[in-house]
């Protein structure tokens, strides 16, 4: 179940889906349809001030392997109020997407692989990190170290069971061509 209260003073109109999560040959995410979850309710029109449960369910049993990642997206479609005495407006819309894993094999674990990235130009230093395991795993740092130098990447995140992601740094100015390097995944 999630809970979302509707802190406005006026009513909010919510609708909510469930989309299959991959990351796909590095992309940091995509969505895709399912029919694998159910969410109760679709949408739903909050009153200032409430709350509104949603919840969440298999519609039929998945089979055994990798954990199955999901996100719940909830999207604020309350139409814009006209207030005449402004001469423009912008209308923000926004969407929640929560994450959702699915566990199909109890004590699934991730499995971390670590590889080039390919062609990269030479200003960069890329490293591919999948996980072939049968659980996400929560990436904190990727550091790129050699001799007299050490850089960690800003990115960071889930990284799912079956996907592939991509961290990058600046080539160090020590780096020569062709020296070796080592990356670490915490």
């Amino acid at each position: 179940t999630l809970t979302l209260t509707n802190d406005e003073d006026r009513a909010a109109k919510l609708v909510a889906e469930v989309k299959t999560r991959s990351q796909p040959n590095g992309q940091d995410e995509a969505l895709s349809d399912t029919d694998d979850l159910i969410v109760n309710p679709p949408i739903a029109l909050v009153p200032a001030g409430k709350a509104q449960i949603f919840r969440v369910a298999l519609r039929h049993p998945l089979p055994p392997g990798a954990e199955r990642a999901y996100r719940l997206v909830v999207t604020d479609v309350t139409p814009a109020s006209l207030d005449s005495s402004e001469a423009t407006q912008v209308a923000i819309r926004l969407s929640h997407l929560i994450p959702l894993f699915v566990t199909t094999t109890p004590g699934g674990r991730p499995s971390l692989t670590i590889g080039p990235c390919g062609a990269t130009s030479g200003e960069m230093l890329c490293a591919r990190v999948g996980d072939v395991g049968q659980a996400h795993a929560q990436i904190l740092s990727v550091t790129f170290r050699g001799d007299g130098w050490s850089e960690v990447s800003r990115q960071r995140g889930a990284l799912v069971a079956g996907g592939v992601l991509r961290f990058s740094v600046p080539r160090p100015a020590l780096l020569k061509r062709g020296a070796h390097y080592s990356v670490t995944v915490a």
